[in-house]
């Protein structure tokens, strides 16, 4: 993927003159959605903007005013923070997902929460992806700061070639439906969970509307636990930053069903977005991330909403042309800019939290 736009240009800036800001991801992994999101893409559009803001090597190297530390704070984090501090810089915590969560059972959770609160006790200022989210932290410090956008790379040949396919091969064929995401992490059960709680709805739609499923994921494993046995024709696609994309596009819908727990509750609307942008329309469970976007994703009544999909598939264009709109004039290079500036500033200069 790639993002998207003009670098924007933001007036002033004199309290910034001088101070130096890095973000330091949990993971230096390009491939690893929330470095890139929450840490190289805003930190690129900062320095564009003119600021001096540049990721922090991963030794933690390098001097700077303040720091975003993204999901960061593994032992060598907290030091870095702690040293940090004691120079007279800033700490800016930033979480994308709930790691308060923590299911009963899970060994090396005690330690990590620990390590959690004592970098929540270090920051200066919480940035967090999600209002639900912010409810978690002390509001005084929080501040919501969307994922910058990424516009899928995608080759306009790619697109129309897999459009004129769905056009030509409607009502020849299965319904092809698709579920794309991460199978799981320590502190949250598989995602896979939410898809296999789906099944009865989608064996009744299969009765009279033959569909298949295809999973992309990184997990064999847990797609076997969890759809080994499913009652409709299901299979596996390992996820691959090279290929994931062209696997996608060649489906008629993306199913997001959503086991909501306090985990689940507290995501970004980041995969119904990626959907949409890459032509597929979505069926979804709601959460309040999801709602901005109810005007094209319908929620709930799986068997209703996937067979009016699948009966009228102008209506899923419609859906995905209108959606794509909204939200590449919504998530900007401007807004994720000025939607940093707000907790950069706030422990730089002092400004009160007006999130």
């Amino acid at each position: 993927m790639t993002d998207h736009g003009p670098r924007p240009a933001v007036d002033d800036l004199e309290w910034a003159t001088g101070r130096r800001i890095g973000f330091r991801p949990f993971r230096y992994d390009p491939k690893v959605f929330s470095p890139r999101v929450r840490a190289a893409i805003p930190s690129r559009y900062l320095a564009a903007a003119g600021l001096q803001s540049s990721m922090v090597p991963a030794d933690g190297s390098g001097r700077y005013d303040c720091v975003v530390f993204q999901k960061a704070y593994a032992k060598a984090d907290l030091a870095l923070a702690e040293r940090l501090r004691a120079a007279g810089g800033k700490v800016v915590f930033d979480l994308c997902d709930n790691h308060f969560h923590h299911p009963e059972g899970n060994p090396g959770e005690a330690s990590r929460i620990e390590r959690l609160h004592a970098m929540l006790e270090m920051a200066d200022a919480v940035s967090v992806s999600t209002p639900e989210l912010a409810k978690l932290v002390d509001t005084r410090r929080a501040f919501v700061v969307d994922d910058a956008l990424e516009i899928p790379s995608v080759r306009a040949r790619v697109r129309k070639r897999v459009d004129a396919r769905r056009r030509r091969d409607h009502g020849r064929r299965p319904l092809r439906l698709v579920w794309q995401g991460n199978s799981g992490s320590p502190n949250a059960p598989s995602a896979l969970v939410g898809v296999r709680n789906l099944l009865p709805e989608l064996e009744r739609l299969h009765r009279t509307t033959p569909l298949v499923l295809t999973v992309i994921s990184n997990s064999d494993d847990a797609f076997a636990r969890e759809l080994g046995d499913a009652p409709i024709p299901v299979r596996y696609v390992r996820w691959k930053a090279s290929s994931a994309n062209r696997h996608f596009m060649a489906h008629d819908i993306c199913v997001l069903p959503i086991n909501v727990t306090p985990f689940t509750v507290c995501k970004s609307n980041n995969r119904p977005i990626l959907s949409l942008l890459l032509g597929v329309p979505v069926v979804a469970d709601e959460i309040p991330s999801y709602r901005e976007l109810a005007a094209w994703v319908p929620f709930g009544d799986w068997t209703v909403n996937l067979k009016a999909y699948a009966d009228d598939p102008e209506l899923g264009r419609r859906h995905v042309a209108d959606a794509t709109g909204h939200i590449t004039a919504t998530y900007t290079p401007q807004r994720v800019v000025e939607q940093w500036l707000r907790p950069l500033r706030a422990v730089l200069d002092g400004s009160p939290n007006q999130a």
